[in-house]
């Protein structure tokens, strides 16, 4: 059983760390839409309609941004040390098969990592 005041820590810790948690992926969402406008976009004819204030283009962008990092996150957790003795080639190939899969199960789970933390900071 903790102390009041150690327990208070605790919680001001914990939501601390999901707030932390909640920040990086909305930076890194930001961060990789930025690039991908930049880099992308300004290099190819695309289709999207950015410029004349597309709010749904943007706001899809930001999502599978968030989403491409949450699934990186969890494959990175169900990745085994097998992959340590690697040629350059095959992390060239492991890396784009784990961008393609993390792109594919991210806007799955984003929706469950983002709820969870915040029902969390919520409860707490």
């Amino acid at each position: 059983m903790l102390c009041e005041r150690c327990y208070e820590r605790r919680i001001s810790k914990e939501i601390g760390r999901l707030y932390n948690e909640l920040a990086v992926l909305l930076a890194g969402a930001v961060a990789l839409t930025y690039f991908y406008l930049n880099v992308v976009l300004l290099s190819s004819n695309s289709g999207l309609n950015l410029k004349a204030g597309g709010v749904f283009d943007w706001a899809f962008l930001l999502y599978m941004s968030a989403a491409l990092i949450v699934g990186w996150r969890s494959l990175s957790s169900l990745t085994s040390s097998i992959f340590l003795f690697l040629p350059l080639v095959g992390w060239v190939i492991y890396f784009a098969v784990k961008v393609f899969i993390a792109g594919i199960i991210g806007p799955v789970l984003l929706p469950f990592w983002v709820g969870k933390r915040v029902f969390r900071v919520v409860r707490l």
